[in-house]
């Protein structure tokens, strides 16, 4: 992995350990298929929360065709599945993850 795209990997963790802040509100796990290529970098696990496929590359940097291919496959399995190249993105990702699982907790019915 280029040092640029292991920088956003570790912003990405940081900023995600900033908002949900215990397992029991959310987990982020690195992803390693030996036997499925193009497979996205990262699981995110919010509480009440679809799991959503995050993959991170360095600033300006593509999809290589296989993670095309295998992204398209995972949407049309009704995956949801991201790419960010820049902190910015991560920002508003993270900003608007925290507020869906707050409105999901907020109308929970218990």
């Amino acid at each position: 992995m280029e040092k640029q795209e292991s920088q956003i990997e570790k912003y990405f963790t940081r900023q995600f350990k900033k908002y949900f802040k215990s397992e029991k509100e959310g987990l982020l796990l690195k992803q390693f298929s030996a036997s499925y290529t193009g497979m996205p970098d990262r699981d995110v696990i919010v509480k009440n929360l679809p799991i959503i496929k995050v993959e991170l590359k360095r600033p300006s940097g593509n999809l290589s065709p296989r993670q095309r291919y295998v992204h398209r496959i995972l949407r049309s399995l009704g995956v949801e599945v991201h790419t960010f190249d820049s902190k910015e993105e991560v920002d508003e990702f993270l900003k608007d993850l925290h507020n869906d699982y707050l409105m999901k907790m907020r109308t929970r019915k218990y």
